[in-house]
């Protein structure tokens, strides 16, 4: 265990330099992870552009909870895709995110091991979200029940 220092918020090169690279974020994204996750976080942002870190990331949460995924794997979702535990999640973060319930989603149609890992949450699913599917492209991109892809909740607020 190391004191945090102060330049924590390079976040990627200190956490690798101390060995800690399995908590660094992807960067192998697909060109439809890209388009599906940016525009989301785009709309999202401009939404809860407003509020404090904390409220938008509360909104950021409540949003990941339309997931339809149970809170526990939520909650593991979140700490793996946040490994700095940022109040609000940045892009990369937001994505991370993103990825992994597109993963924990094809999990929990499967109906069998990995469906019920997925439901219990816990360490051996953050492990498995840290070790394995962090790194890889989820098979489908996530849905999140009716939120709009490309919204015009934000442009309508503008022109309210």
């Amino acid at each position: 265990s190391m004191p945090h220092e102060s330049g924590r918020a390079e976040g990627e090169s200190s956490r690798a330099a101390a060995g800690f690279s399995a908590t660094n974020l992807p960067r192998n994204w697909t060109s439809e992870e890209l388009a599906c996750y940016s525009q989301l976080f785009e709309d999202f942002r401009e939404i809860s552009v407003s509020e404090g870190a904390d409220a938008s990331g509360l909104r950021q949460f409540e949003f990941l909870s339309k997931s339809g995924l149970p809170q526990c794997a939520l909650n593991e979702i979140w700490q793996v895709a946040n490994p700095d535990l940022k109040p609000r999640l940045g892009l990369e973060e937001f994505q991370s995110c993103c990825r992994l319930v597109g993963h924990c989603q094809a999990m929990l149609s499967q109906q069998n091991e990995d469906s019920r890992r997925v439901r219990r949450g816990g360490g051996a699913l953050r492990s498995d979200l840290r070790d394995q599917h962090l790194r890889d492209p989820s098979p489908v991109l996530p849905k999140f029940g009716d939120f709009p892809v490309r919204s015009a909740v934000a442009t309508d607020l503008a022109s309210a």
